[in-house]
């Protein structure tokens, strides 16, 4: 039943990172630190944006890395939008960690990063200028973390924690995560991969066990033989010192003090000086005396039967710490900083003191070593038999009990001395082992001076009539007493409790296991050899009367007639024993002094342990700050002819040539180097450009470096143009009349058109609780208040259309009782259906229904003219921070707005002026030129004289399409986007028999940071025009289709109102000018609302439908979902539904042959049954 052993500890050689947005960009500083670490990790990414299927997919590349170490970095914000399935979704990652920690037995380091709320769909934003949601951000990362710990086998990192070591002032990039999810700032990437890398140090190594410290200049200022005790100096960073030591006692470290000095002198600094944080109780050992401090450490090493390789040694003096690593081999001497105002910063910046979870065993070292002391004194004067009988030993084994499983996972990883086989198991691993009919044992052993805890393990299972025990370990710390024997003796016991009559105990050599081969060849047993496996088989009856001779230290087996007296219970064996050793503490002559895991002390090594080859202090002094790892990790790059010199004396050009060499790390590179051509790839564009964005203050779209030659030139070019353009937008003159924007007009135009409630923008909210009537209405009065938007209307006066702001008034809030859902339901529909006048106002209501004292309907319905979706979602964050204070009695929390929307209308009409409009509007017409004036879609009905803008929608069946879709597109250089619209062509195409298809889609239109918090319609729609002539395959619509794409997003700035009135296309009131379907994607959750002390159900309501087709395509962690919105005057259900199921099936054919032509694809809507009234339907009279 052994398992091939591990027998030595051995790293972990895989690494798999995985993340729910893009974490690539950690790599150049994680992998700079692995080799600074010498841990040669393989590191494999998991499938972009996923952790859901690495986790729980058999062959994931989480579940699967077995032994290895897995980095999971998670966003609260990407586990969903509304509260409830943020909590749901956090439930399930952590049963979907613990199901990987089980499987794989791996380490498993979870980084919760800072979410950020000002992200929406239609755009990234900023923040809101106060600091309520901020505080709920870190309140709700807490709790997220708080659920993690709670999963056996995880460390977990929180931002608190990488904020704690490496400040940054900037963690969101709001460019990089519009542009390709990329959420954080280079510096903020770079801290998280230096957290990590640390966790992982920790995780590939054993902890140190003692820190040794000086006096003089070390623990105080001064000289104490010279100055006295009250002479000394106990400043702030002597006393941090002091604190962060002590500090380490309680997470187990064992203090020593190391000190060429007077004992007496020394002591009395800790006996007479009031304010000293450490005591003399505090310190296990000392050796204050004159002999050389490598002899000393020695000489500790020695008494507390630990390996120098586990000690830290803390001293002001270089050549002193120089000595002791070079006499002591494996020591870590760490030399303080020059400056003392440098200690408390270099402690934490000194990785050596990093720590995993605190087990038992480490936070009762301390007291176990006290026990130990006080066994050693009373061990004077007496023979070891003697010495034996007065410690009154008791040893009982039981069954491991969940507490347990840490301390028993933590001995199997580090006991070696007395170890059966050598085989090493995880928690996880641990946890597994009932599941294949094995029994684990835990031994735990106590005698009149303190108990020892745990200290064995056995795990056994019953076969064949015997007992087979597949691991047992103790540790070295209750050898030599007849602890072993006690626990073979209780075998036997157990063995004949189950109807066994043998116990089989098995061997494996390794290195370090000589004890328990001496006690395994002593036992009176028969012995047997299979798979490489020693066993020794006895009869459980002579076991029974198995005893140890007290006569020397390291006695052996023998079988007698004299037993100990016993007893049993169902869980619980014990055995009182008058057999000892020696103590933990204690040096036998006849035996090398052994520590807690079984290791004799080393005082020289072959080589340094893995994560003892980094040069702490070097670490400590010089890359103590984000600044500096970046620095150091780039200059690896440079080379000797590479341009040097600060940013101030280099050109454009040298200086986005340095940023090319650092970023892609290689050496020189040429003005007119194509950057795809070097290995450059989407996500190093990404990063250069994020940085280039950063260090000259302006934005160069990713999608505008796909069209362009990614030279030096080119880049050092855009930087030039966008410098000129990079004015900041003013406010405007109240004084006059207001022009509206060109969406607003195209808004207006329609409004005039058509008067149902096509553009209105409701809200539906359920709140369950105790809700505040007044502090709801102040929010919402407030949020108009700031906004000028919300309390403007629209007037056509001399030809042009202008916004007037009115003054801020407070919005009615009116509350009606109701009597159940129905009848909300119905007042809700004549609420939202109830026409505005926009030239009047108010382009904003709200009502309240009370259901009861507990349970509201809210709804909020406004205008599209002053709203689109990241206003939703900047009200939504407004009103929580307002309703929070308000409710509390607080003043508003949230700073002025800088702009309003009627600044962005001035500066937007005087930007599409001159090069740049006529630059947009030619590419425009060209790409629009001969374009079809319709899309014609069979329909179930014929299509009215005018539009009736009635919807509904119907579900996406994307199940298992997410992860496929990004593979493709990242394998063709191309966007998920890009991927599901060419699927939206495909079928569009195989309905209608046309070829060259328009599809409008939308775009934020907030590429400015100052538009970020503004609320206003800003959303503009690109007309995007693909042919699929010539029968090409998917691939090669794809590819169409990207290029469109890029084209149409570099340039979005010209408004569709103003395309439309340039292009005069004919004008039909049936359909929607230029395109007649729309594609919507969104590759975040949108924002949610969370009012304090209630609870939030949205009800999504959806009458309406602006276009023929609408397919929408919500995309997160790699899952997929959508609808598939629909006019219902012309679209039954049922046909809806097959066009859904439809799109599916063809994108599943697509993915599996994207080689095949499309014009073979199966795509069927509809059965021979169904009777289509006619493939182009004559117009009827509404």
């Amino acid at each position: 039943m052994v398992s091939p052993p591990d027998r030595d500890r051995a790293i972990a050689r895989r690494l798999v990172i995985a993340a729910t947005f893009t974490p690539e960009p950690l790599g150049p500083v994680l992998e700079f630190w692995l080799r600074q670490l010498a841990l040669p990790l393989e590191t494999t990414w998991a499938p972009h944006n996923q952790v859901f299927q690495p986790l729980l997919e058999p062959g994931g590349a989480l579940r699967s890395n077995a032994g290895g170490l897995c980095v999971l970095l998670v966003r609260r914000v990407d586990l969903g939008a509304e509260a409830s399935r943020v909590r749901q979704a956090a439930t399930d990652l952590c049963a979907a960690i613990a199901a990987s920690v089980a499987a794989s037995g791996a380490t498993h380091i979870v980084v919760v990063c800072p979410s950020d709320r000002s992200a929406s769909v239609e755009g990234a934003g900023g923040r809101d200028g106060g600091g309520a949601h901020e505080a709920a951000d870190q309140a709700e990362d807490r709790a997220l973390a708080q659920a993690l710990r709670a999963v056996a086998g995880v460390d977990v990192v929180t931002p608190e924690d990488v904020a704690g070591l490496y400040r940054v002032a900037d963690i969101h990039d709001a460019f990089a995560e519009r542009e390709g999810q990329v959420p954080f700032t280079e510096a903020y990437y770079a801290a998280l991969a230096t957290v990590i890398a640390r966790r992982l140090r920790v995780a590939c190594s054993d902890p140190k066990k003692v820190i040794l410290v000086d006096c003089d200049d070390t623990l105080w200022g001064g000289i104490c033989g010279e100055l006295g005790p009250e002479g000394v100096v106990l400043d702030a960073p002597r006393l941090a010192l002091q604190r962060f030591l002590l500090a380490q006692r309680a997470q187990g470290v064992l203090l020593g003090v190391v000190s060429r000095n007077n004992e007496a002198d020394a002591l009395a600094v800790f006996d007479r000086r009031e304010d000293m944080v450490l005591r003399r109780e505090h310190f296990t050992t000392w050796r204050i005396n004159w002999a050389p401090k490598s002899a000393n450490i020695a000489d500790i090493a020695r008494e507390l039967a630990l390996g120098v390789d586990s000690f830290v040694f803390l001293d002001d003096d270089a050549f002193v710490c120089a000595e002791a690593r070079e006499r002591c081999a494996g020591l870590v001497a760490l030399q303080l900083p020059d400056d003392p105002a440098d200690l408390p910063r270099f402690l934490t910046q000194a990785w050596v003191f990093d720590r995993g979870r605190l087990t038992e065993e480490d936070a009762r070292r301390n007291e176990r070593y006290r026990e130990a002391g006080e066994r050693e004194r009373a061990r004077v004067g007496l023979s070891h038999a003697a010495f034996l009988e007065t410690l009154a030993l008791v040893v009982s084994i039981e069954a491991m009990a969940e507490a347990d499983v840490p301390r028993v996972a933590q001995m199997l990883q580090r006991t070696n001395q007395f170890n059966a086989t050598g085989v090493r198991r995880s928690e996880a691993q641990v946890r597994a082992l009932a599941a294949q009919g094995l029994e684990t044992f835990v031994v735990r052993v106590r005698d009149r001076f303190g108990d020892y805890g745990l200290t064995g393990v056995v795990i056994a299972g019953c076969r064949d009539r015997q007992l087979v025990v597949d691991a047992m370990l103790l540790s070295c710390r209750v050898l030599g007493r007849g602890v072993e024997h006690a626990v073979v003796r209780q075998l036997a016991g157990i063995a004949m409790d189950r109807g066994a009559s043998d116990v089989a105990l098995p061997f494996v050599a390794t290195e370090k296991n000589a004890p328990y081969a001496a006690f395994f060849h002593a036992l009176p047993a028969r012995r047997t050899s299979s798979e490489g496996v020693d066993s020794a088989v006895a009869e459980a009856r002579v076991l029974l009367k198995l005893r140890h001779e007290a006569t020397t230290p390291g006695a052996t087996p023998t079988a007698s007639s004299t037993a100990t007296t016993t007893t049993t219970t169902t869980t619980t064996t014990t055995t009182t024993t008058t057999a000892s050793g020696p103590s933990a503490s204690s040096v036998a002559s006849t035996s090398p002094a052994r520590g807690e895991d079984g290791a004799a002390p080393r005082l020289a090594m072959n080589a340094p342990a893995p994560s003892d080859v980094l040069d702490y202090r070097e670490v400590a002094l010089t890359l103590g700050c984000v600044d500096d790892i970046l620095r150091s990790q780039r200059e690896r790059s440079a080379d000797a002819g590479s341009v040097r010199g600060d940013a101030a004396s280099m050109s454009i050009e040298d200086q986005i040539a340095r940023i090319w060499r650092e970023v892609l790390d290689i050496g020189a590179v040429g003005r007119d180097d194509d950057l795809f051509d070097i290995g450059g790839d989407s996500l190093v564009a990404l990063r250069i450009l994020s940085r280039i964005n950063s260090q000259f203050q302006v934005e160069i779209p990713l999608h505008r470096l796909f069209q362009a030659e990614a030279t030096i030139a080119w880049m050092a070019a855009q930087v030039g143009e966008g410098a000129r353009a990079a004015g900041g937008i003013p406010r405007v003159s109240r004084e006059g009349a207001l022009d509206a924007s060109f969406g607003q007009e195209a808004l207006w135009l329609q409004a005039q058109l058509h008067h149902g409630p096509a553009y209105h923008v409701p809200r539906v909210l359920r709140l369950h609780g105790e809700l505040d009537v007044d502090a709801l209405r102040r929010s919402l009065g407030e949020i108009v208040r700031r906004h000028e938007v919300l309390r403007s209307t629209l007037v056509a006066a001399d030809g042009r259309l202008r916004q007037v702001v009115h003054d801020a008034t407070p919005v009615p809030l009116p509350v009606e009782e109701a009597r159940d859902g129905d009848d909300v339901r119905e007042r809700l529909r004549l609420e939202i259906e109830r026409t505005f006048d926009l030239a009047r106002g108010p382009l904003v209501r709200a009502r309240l229904f009370r259901l009861s004292p507990v349970e509201h309907v809210f709804v909020l319905v406004m205008h599209h003219v002053v709203t689109d979706g990241t206003s939703t979602d900047v009200i939504d964050r407004e009103l929580a921070a307002l309703y929070g204070a308000f409710r509390r009695g607080d003043a508003s929390p949230l700073a002025e707005p800088a702009l309003q929307y009627a600044d962005f209308a001035a500066w937007q009409r005087r930007a599409m002026q001159g090069e740049r409009w006529q630059a947009q509007l030619a590419y425009w017409r060209g790409r629009l030129r001969g374009a079809p004036v319709a899309l014609e879609m069979p329909t179930d009905r014929p299509r009215p004289s005018m539009k009736q803008y009635r919807g509904d929608k119907v579900p996406l069946a994307l199940q298992g399409l997410g992860a496929a879709v990004g593979e493709l597109a990242h394998r063709e250089g191309a966007t998920p986007f890009m991927v599901w619209l060419a699927g939206f062509y495909v079928l569009l195409a195989r309905q209608s028999a046309q070829t060259d298809i328009v599809i409008g889609t939308p775009v934020a239109n907030r590429s400015r940071a100052e538009l970020e918090d503004l609320v206003g319609f800003f959303v503009n729609t690109l007309p995007l025009r693909t042919t699929l002539a010539d029968g090409p395959s998917f691939r090669e619509v794809l590819a169409r289709v990207k290029e469109t794409a890029l084209g149409a997003f570099d340039h979005q700035d010209l408004p569709f109102v103003r395309l439309v009135e340039e292009i005069k296309p004919a004008r039909d009131r049936s359909r929607t000018p230029i395109f007649q379907v729309m594609f919507a994607y969104m590759n975040r959750y949108a924002s949610a609302l969370a009012l304090e002390g209630l609870r939030i159900e949205h009800e999504v309501r959806l009458d309406a439908s602006k276009f023929d087709l609408t397919l929408s395509i919500q995309e997160r962690d790699g899952v997929a979902s959508g609808w598939l919105e629909y006019d219902a005057v012309l679209f039954d259900r049922v046909t809806a539904e097959r066009m859904a199921q439809a799109y599916a099936t063809l994108l599943v054919d697509a993915l599996r042959q994207p080689d095949e032509r499309v014009s073979v694809q199966p795509v069927a809507v509809r059965d021979a049954a169904h009777e289509v009234i006619q493939r182009r339907p004559r117009k009827v009279d509404a």
